[in-house]
């Protein structure tokens, strides 16, 4: 069976839906689980708290530049083969950062780390800018897809942590943050099968990030006060 790569849409329903929450929950729990792994591997390995707070944070403070990672998504011609990619990439760099980290200077696996945490804006709001075409016309259907999309968040931070810290008991951290990775991939593959939604505009037309964060942290105009 091959991703649909036609600008058809699947009619909505369970199917896109279902399809959404299991992408949805395993590309997020490896986002917000891996935090817990490097932090459990480093303590686990002998490491100082320093050094396991600074790799965290490694995996963390890249979704900072969420704005600038989203106009990637913003621009491209089939936003699913974007975040299927941002999916495969913060798989493959985790898990590279922890078979690394026993061998090489801590240095790189914080390289690694930052490279994981780049894509980790695209698991999460990335995800969430599917959900449109998913719930279709209609505010009960609407209301349902974001009902669901919250509900992955918080199973994703509550089984995300629980996972990692159940599998670091009984095998190790590292087998614990190449699970998260795993779990990536396979969302990487569900995400292609996602249903279709074409650019919301022409790349020219999409503002830059800095315009955009400017824009929204300036006082609303009139224009702006007419529609609050």
């Amino acid at each position: 069976m091959r991703p649909r790569s036609d600008h058809s849409v699947d009619e909505p329903g369970w199917g896109p839906l279902a399809r959404y929450i299991i992408a949805a929950t395993l590309a997020r729990t490896s986002d917000g689980g891996a935090v817990v792994a490097i932090v459990l591997m480093v303590t686990g390995g002998g490491g100082s708290g320093w050094l396991a707070g600074a790799l965290g944070a490694c995996i963390t403070a890249p979704h900072l530049l969420g704005p600038f990672v989203a106009r990637s998504l913003d621009t491209a011609r089939d936003g699913r083969t974007v975040i299927a990619a941002a999916s495969l990439a913060h798989g493959t760099a985790l898990a590279a950062a922890v078979l690394l980290y026993p061998q090489t200077h801590p240095a790189v696996t914080a390289a690694l780390l930052v490279v994981s945490g780049l894509f980790g804006p695209l698991l999460t709001g990335g995800i969430s800018s599917r959900l449109p075409v998913i719930a279709g016309h209609g505010q009960r259907r609407q209301r349902r897809a974001q009902g669901w999309d919250v509900a992955t968040y918080g199973i994703s931070g509550t089984v995300g942590p629980t996972l990692v810290a159940a599998l670091a008991a009984w095998a190790s951290p590292a087998t614990a943050a190449l699970t998260l990775a795993a779990g990536c991939f396979i969302a990487a593959v569900v995400i292609r099968f996602l249903p279709y939604a074409p650019a919301p505009g022409k790349a020219a037309d999409v503002p830059r990030p800095i315009r955009t964060l400017t824009w929204a942290s300036s006082p609303p105009g009139p224009c702006a006060a007419r529609c609050i």
